[in-house]
């Protein structure tokens, strides 16, 4: 099914009735539903598009419409009846189609029901636009139209179709809407089917063509207005106070012109007029009125009571608009008028007076004050001038709060006579201002004859009344201590006190009147006498009440003072009483004192001088004042040095020929002691505490050395070995001087020179003995024996000291050199021997002569003998050459060669050993040992030969030999021909390279090995 939505659709078809018509939309889908609901078995082929075709064999409905409806505005309910439409016809002259009027408008808010059309039919069939307008089941209930006939039980309504035109106009509403009305069947009735229960019957045709409808027709509807009476409501009557304007906040509320359309600023808007009346006019300055603002829904009811008039009024109040009376209307509020009372009640009045002069002046202490000040005090207007009794009282307020204490009589005003009364307090003035006081008069209303009047203050502005308190001059006063005496101390520095207190310029404590001080700028001044000049300087008291006290020295005893106290007001004025106070100065013990102008600050003196007396060290002692020569003086003397004294320095007091008292130095030297001492000392009296000692004083007593003649004690006998000392330094003996000194304390400082004498021929260096008092020496190589020397010595006198140089006495000890035995010694012509191979089948033998020379036991040895001279083979390379080891046959080195060696070169190291019968006492060395080789080489020319590598064993430090001989400190080794031999490190190994034949070279002598000289390491 499609539609197409249509508000208004025209007619349009031909004459047979074929052809399309257009109805309203909501009329075409009500039919539509309709035979929808109703289940159509036959298929719809037609489409509501634009137009509704005409159906054949369902003729279109038609019907007469009535008139156009005119009523009036807030007519209500509208029922013309069942002849509006008329001549109602379903189209196909059987009535049995059930039609019914679908009907609009275009001015739906003129209406609470909206328009419609009921049909009642003969057969009690009730088709009505809203199904709530239709009776129960079985009743013919649509209205007028159809009467309210029961249709059941076989009875029949014998109603033709007839169409009735119902709506009801909206309150306040009025114009004009334009009402579509279209009827409607709903198609050829055909067999009963089962349908939808309705309110009216229980079974409806089945439709088995669609539904037609008729031509569409209008009408109008016109309302019009009516005048709504305007409207508002009140708050009622209303009270209030006397003399007060009065305006009643929105009294009138929910005003209203009328109904809609009437109000201000809508299109029918209307003017709103008040209209006030009172029966009192008199009780009103200004009569009552609304004020009101046109469109506003309230109003303010305002008024000005007439001045001091109390009293009712009634009032009436109308309301009116500008539409007018025409078709009814009404323009003026009923009931009309309204009608509510004003009260005007009674308040009280302020009252009121005449005030006196603003400004009072009295003296300071002048006593109480009574006078006339204020007049034409009333309680109000006549109205209120009932009996005095209504007058309260008059109220005065301090500006300042603190001035209340000044007055012991509080100021009052009498609200009946009008006088002014206070008495202001002791002492007190106002000096440079005044006490100002604002006045207030309060009445009293009697409550019979004015319930509602409340107690009223006069209106401002408010008089004051300014009171000046002339001062008036008053005796100064001050508290004295308890005791006022003061004591001090003999010769005490300048003293102060605060001795005055409570002091005040006008009055006495606690009633001083400070405004003699603060305000009038008074100040005091203490006078003070006293009679003992001689003791006390000065005597004061500052205005603070100060008490400043100057002695003179030396001075004490009791002294009589005198205070009187004067300020300076005018006319100036005196503390009435003298005070009197005593100063009372206890003696105080002065320190003692000297001259010391005149005292050496060194006093020098030489050592072991003994007892010294230097007379009048110090000059003039005194214990003190003239008052205190009685007392006795003695000093307390301390040194910082007492060992350099047998006796230590003091200072003794004592009367001289001149008739002064001086002081003594005395004291006794330490012996052999010198040097500065720094000497304390301070004089002290009898007089006891708190002083009785002099300053301090200081001075340097200095003892100057004497030099003293130096001593010392040798070691008788100084033993060493032969050649202990011909290498390496010669010989040292330690501490070989006992009890050396250059003399007592001091002067083991100076420095010693020693002498040696005779000087024997033995010595290579001469004995010495140095500052500590070690002997030092080296003597000839391989003497032995005893020599004697003799030490003479002499100190270095010190600068400072009083002699000079002093000799020692001389002293002789011995050196006794031990016999020590001298290795052998010798000399080898060939220590690098190169023998030809023996070619033949038999050993060769060399003999080299002469090969041992320059044999020798020893140095000075001619007595000793050669004992053993033997050789060893130490190392050899290859398979052996030699037959047995060399030997040494007299001079002579004899070799033996074994057959057939030598075509591959071989090289022996052999060992000499050369040992004599000294032995090895004292360190002695009776063996000399001494490496050489024997090479057997090839009969072609010689190569250069690498020797056997010496291994270095245990060596730390190795020092290099030729021969037998201490080489260095470089390294260096040469051959026969004196070829240097070159030597190459390979790891722990040397090798030497010569480039001929036998070579001497070098070997290691490890440094530290064996003992004495007699060790040594094999040559190769």
């Amino acid at each position: 099914l499609k539609l197409q939505f249509l508000y208004f659709i025209g007619q349009h078809g031909d004459e047979n009735g074929q052809g399309s018509m257009m109805v309203p939309l909501h009329a075409l889908v009500t039919c539509l539903l309709g035979a929808l609901g109703a289940q159509r078995k036959a298929e719809t082929q037609s489409h509501f598009l634009n137009t509704v075709p005409v159906t054949e064999g369902n003729h279109n409905p038609s019907f007469l419409k009535g008139p156009d409806i005119t009523v009036y505005e807030d007519s209500g309910a509208y029922l013309l009846g069942t002849n509006w439409a008329t001549s109602i016809d379903d189209g196909n002259g059987n009535d049995h189609q059930i039609v019914h009027f679908e009907v609009s408008n275009d001015n739906n808010q003129l209406f609470t029901i909206q328009p419609h059309i009921n049909v009642c039919h003969p057969d009690c069939t009730c088709r009505c636009p809203n199904i709530a307008n239709c009776g129960a089941a079985g009743t013919c209930g649509c209205g007028n139209g159809c009467g309210s006939a029961q249709c059941g039980g076989g009875a029949t309504c014998n109603l033709l179709h007839t169409g009735t035109l119902n709506f009801t106009v909206a309150a306040n509403m009025f114009g004009i809407a334009t009402v579509q009305v279209v009827l409607i069947d709903d198609g050829i009735a055909g067999e009963v089917c089962d349908g939808p229960v309705t309110p009216t019957c229980t079974k409806v045709p089945c439709a088995r063509l669609p539904c037609t409808h008729s031509s569409v027709v209008e009408f109008k509807v016109v309302v019009l207005p009516v005048n709504d009476m305007p409207d508002f409501k009140s708050r009622g009557d209303i009270e209030s106070p006397e003399d007060a304007e009065h305006c009643a906040t929105r009294w009138a509320y929910d005003i209203t012109a009328g109904g809609w359309g009437e109000e201000y600023g809508q299109p029918g808007g209307q003017i709103l007029t008040w209209t006030v009346t009172n029966s009192n006019p008199n009780l009103f300055a200004t009569q009552p009125y609304l004020r009101y603002v046109q469109g506003e829904q309230w109003a303010d009811l305002c008024y000005t009571p007439a001045p001091d008039v109390v009293g009712t009024a009634n009032v009436e109040i109308t309301l009116s608009d500008s539409g007018g009376d025409a078709n009814g209307g009404v323009y003026i509020r009923a009931p009309s008028p309204l009608t509510m009372t004003i009260t005007i009640y009674e308040v009280n009045d302020p009252p009121f007076f005449t005030p006196g002069p603003t400004v009072v002046t009295v003296m300071e202490d002048a006593g109480p004050y009574n006078a006339l000040w204020a007049t034409g005090i009333e309680p109000g207007p006549s109205s209120e001038v009932i009996a005095l009794q209504q007058l309260d009282r008059f109220d005065l307020e301090f500006a300042d709060a603190a001035d209340v204490a000044k007055f012991t009589t509080q100021p009052t005003i009498n609200h009946e006579n009008g006088f002014l009364r206070f008495e202001v307090a002791p002492d007190v003035n106002t000096y440079g201002g005044y006490i100002e006081l604002t006045v207030y008069l309060w009445d009293k209303p009697l409550q019979s004859q004015c319930p509602m009047c409340v107690p009223m203050r006069s209106l401002g502005p408010h008089p004051v009344i300014q009171i000046h308190v002339t001062p008036v001059n008053d005796p100064p006063s001050f508290t004295s201590p308890v005791p006022p005496d003061v004591v001090l101390r003999e010769d005490q520095p300048t003293y102060q006190m605060q001795w005055a207190h409570d002091i005040c310029a006008g009055g006495a404590v606690p009633n001083c009147i400070q405004s003699e001080a603060d305000v009038e700028g008074q100040t005091v001044v203490f006078e003070v006498s006293w009679d003992r000049k001689d003791i006390v300087k000065g005597l004061s008291i500052d205005p603070a009440g100060v008490l400043t006290v100057e002695l003179f020295p030396d001075g004490y005893g009791v002294v009589r003072a005198s205070v009187i106290l004067r300020d300076t007001g005018d006319p100036p004025n005196t503390f009435k009483n003298t005070t009197h106070f005593n100063v009372t100065v206890m003696p105080v013990n002065d320190p003692p004192y000297f001259n010391s102008t005149l005292m050496p600050h060194v006093v020098t003196v030489a050592e072991d001088e003994g007892s010294v007396v230097r007379p009048s060290m110090v000059l003039d002692l005194r214990s003190g004042p003239l008052n205190e020569e009685d007392q006795q003086v003695v000093f307390i003397t301390t040194v910082d040095r007492p060992e350099l004294f047998a006796e230590p320095p003091r200072l003794v007091p004592r009367w001289h020929s001149n008739g002064r008292l001086h002081g003594d130095l005395v004291f006794k030297t330490a012996q052999d002691r010198f040097g500065d001492a720094e000497v304390v000392f301070r004089l002290e009296d009898s007089g006891g505490p708190p002083v009785n000692h002099s300053k301090t004083e200081e001075f340097t007593l200095r003892i100057i050395p004497v030099n003293d003649k130096p001593s010392f004690t040798p070691t008788p006998l100084v033993q060493v070995n032969e050649d202990s000392g011909s290498e390496g330094g010669g010989s040292k003996v330690t501490d070989f001087l006992l009890n050396f000194t250059a003399g007592p304390y001091e002067d083991e400082t100076q420095t010693l020179q020693y002498n040696l004498l005779p000087v024997p021929d033995v010595f290579t260096k001469l004995p010495v003995i140095n500052e500590y008092g070690s002997l030092a020496f080296t003597l000839i190589p391989d003497w032995f024996g005893t020599v004697e020397v003799t030490i003479t010595a002499h100190d270095v006198a010190r600068a400072g000291t009083l002699e000079g140089q002093l000799d020692a006495d001389p002293k002789a000890f011995r050196i006794h050199v031990l016999p020590v035995n001298d290795p052998p010694t010798f000399t080898l012509s060939n220590s690098s021997l190169k023998l030809p191979p023996c070619g033949s089948d038999e050993p060769c033998t060399h003999v080299v002569g002469g090969w041992l020379e320059d044999l020798n036991p020893g140095p000075n040895e001619v007595e000793q003998h050669i004992t053993n001279i033997t050789t060893a083979v130490v190392w050899s390379e290859g398979n052996g050459s030699l037959v047995g080891g060399p030997r040494v046959v007299g001079h002579d080195l004899v070799v033996v060669v074994k057959a057939g060696a030598g075509a591959v070169p071989e090289e022996h190291v052999i060992m000499i050993t050369v040992k004599d019968d000294g032995g090895t006492s004292n360190g002695g060395a009776d063996t000399t040992q001494m490496n050489f080789t024997v090479t057997v080489t090839q009969d072609a020319a010689p190569k250069p030969v690498v020797l056997p590598p010496v291994r270095l064993v245990g060596v730390s430090a190795p020092h290099q030999v030729v021969g037998s001989k201490l080489a260095g400190p470089t390294f260096e080794m040469r051959d026969a021909d004196n070829n240097p031999v070159s030597a190459e490190y390979k790891g722990a190994k040397l090798e030497l390279i010569t480039d001929e034949g036998a070579a001497e070279v070098s070997g290691m002598l490890p440094y530290g090995q064996g003992s004495g000289t007699g060790f040594s390491w094999p040559v190769l």
